[in-house]
């Protein structure tokens, strides 16, 4: 797949991104390094011998640990380097995003104390530095006039099985099973629906889905199915999930209590989200084929991020005050001297910001 920025849709590429795309798409050459390989690259050990998952990706062939970070940062390079572009050029702020995705799959893949990942994190750890080095050497000021903010959309749990090793509470839940027996219950209660249609339509990371004939009868029934499957599962499988919300008590502004409830509100699309959510236990996961661990709740271990800021009008130091990830546009429109954008919800990270430093403040 080659790269087609979405504001060049009705223009061609830059000539860099089009000869990127060419490099991608030319066959391959040379075997890929190993785990092993690259981790003899690391400036030290790690502080204890990390378990090795499987070497080989879905298709069964050799996964290439650094190509991901060495492709995205040659993309960005590429796109630093081109004059057209002039990124950093002039007065007007430019914004370069980067993102080094294939640190998520690898983590899913083996999960985040894996040597696959640590050697995954050596490579973009290179990786960055390069990107850092080529924004040094191009844009006018370098890093000096250059603002820098890593973040990640979501964390991730260790994997089940390496939590219940160090004697944790953690399992994976057998939706299928679960799955078949609350349809059983729902077919004793109300009854089989016609042409042996299944009640469940669907049950994916947490949320179920009633069977379409069902979801648009009338209200009252619609209701005390939702009711129904809510009171059978929380009661009989409370060893897996907390709390439920169904579709009808949200629609009457009812939520869950506490944290559970303020994330649901801010989740939830009515026309496309669950019927009924459920809310796992802490260490209980929804079982995703193809993946050791997944991160769909509102836990510390899926919600928590570093933020790392760095550049003119930044105050040096480690914080311990909370922040958010929606915190970093309106900090950074701040430190720009302009409004943020209009729907954005955080707060400027104001204990973040050495206002003495930012240009805009000078008399």
């Amino acid at each position: 797949m080659g790269i087609q920025p979405y504001y060049t849709q009705r223009s061609p590429v830059p000539p860099s991104v089009a000869a990127l795309n060419v490099r991608l798409a030319a066959p391959r050459s040379g075997a890929p390094p190993t785990v092993d390989e690259v981790l003899s690259l690391r400036p030290r050990a790690p502080l204890k011998p990390l378990p090795r998952r499987a070497t080989v990706d879905k298709q069964g062939t050799d996964v290439d640990w650094s190509r991901a970070a060495q492709l995205t940062t040659d993309a960005a390079v590429a796109l630093l380097e081109e004059k057209a572009i002039g990124l950093g050029a002039d007065d007007a702020p430019d914004v370069l995003a980067v993102s080094y995705s294939g640190h998520d799959i690898v983590a899913h893949e083996h999960g985040p104390q894996s040597a696959e990942l640590y050697a995954t994190t050596l490579a973009e750890d290179r990786e960055l530095s390069r990107l850092l080095r080529t924004v040094a050497r191009v844009v006018p000021g370098g890093l000096g006039s250059t603002l820098i903010a890593f973040i990640a959309d979501h964390g991730g749990p260790a994997i089940p099985e390496d939590l219940a090793a160090l004697g944790q509470p953690a399992r994976v839940v057998d939706i299928v099973e679960l799955r078949a027996k609350l349809s059983a219950h729902l077919e004793r209660t109300f009854g089989g629906l016609s042409q042996g249609r299944p009640w469940i339509a669907a049950w994916l990371s947490s949320s179920l889905w009633l069977n379409p004939a069902v979801a648009a009868s009338d209200s009252a029934r619609r209701a005390e199915v939702l009711a129904e499957t809510k009171r059978y599962v929380l009661e009989s499988f409370g060893d897996v999930y907390v709390d439920a919300s169904t579709a009808t008590e949200r629609a009457a502004g009812i939520w869950p209590a506490g944290r559970l409830g303020e994330q649901a509100r801010n989740g939830v699309v009515p026309a496309l989200s669950g019927h009924v959510i459920f809310f796992s236990r802490p260490g209980v996961f929804d079982e995703k084929p193809g993946d050791l661990v997944s991160h769909m709740t509102g836990y510390s271990y899926d919600r928590l991020v570093p933020l790392v800021l760095a550049g003119p009008g930044i105050a040096p130091g480690i914080q311990a005050t909370p922040a958010e990830v929606v915190d970093l546009a309106p900090t950074l429109a701040f430190l720009l001297g302009i409004l943020p954008p209009a729907s954005a919800t955080g707060r400027v990270l104001h204990e973040a910001i050495n206002t003495g430093s930012l240009p805009w403040t000078s008399p």
